[in-house]
C-alpha cells in the first residue's frame, strides 16, 4: 500500500474533497514529513517550498491551501483530529501542527505494521 493511499485513507473521516488542490497539498505535505520527520522543523523550506516549486506558486499559497483543508477537517470532525493528535485540542491547530499530527499518526501506523510483520 502506498504512503499516499495510507494518508488518503487516514483523512477520509474529515470529509475533505479529494479533487481539491488544498487536500492534494495536505497529502503531499504529510508524505514529506512522514518520510523525514525533521522536515517539520523547517516546514517553510522543507515542505511548503518543495510543493510550491512543483506547483509553480508561492510557499505561502501552499500553506494557505493546507490551512484551508485543515480548517475543513476541524469543522467536520474535531473529535477524530483529537484522536490523531493523541490529546484534546483547545483550538484548531496551525497548518504545520496539523501536518505533524497526521505524519505522526502515519508513522505510528507504519511502525505498528512493521512490528506486526516481524512476529
Amino acid at each position: 500500500m502506498t504512503l499516499e493511499y495510507k494518508i488518503t485513507e487516514m483523512l477520509l473521516p474529515f470529509r475533505l474533497t479529494w479533487k481539491n488542490r488544498a487536500t492534494s497539498d495536505l497529502i503531499w505535505a504529510v508524505r514529506l514529513v512522514a518520510e523525514d520527520a525533521n522536515r517539520i522543523d523547517a516546514v517553510d523550506k522543507e515542505v511548503y517550498a518543495v510543493i510550491a516549486k512543483a506547483r509553480c506558486c508561492t510557499w505561502r499559497g501552499i500553506e494557505s491551501n493546507i490551512r484551508r483543508a485543515m480548517e475543513q477537517a476541524w469543522k467536520h470532525n474535531r473529535g477524530y483530529m483529537e484522536v490523531l493528535a493523541g490529546h484534546p485540542l483547545d483550538a484548531c491547530p496551525t497548518a504545520a501542527e496539523f501536518i505533524y499530527i497526521c505524519a505522526r499518526a502515519i508513522i505510528r501506523q507504519q511502525t505498528a505494521e512493521n512490528l506486526k510483520s516481524m512476529t
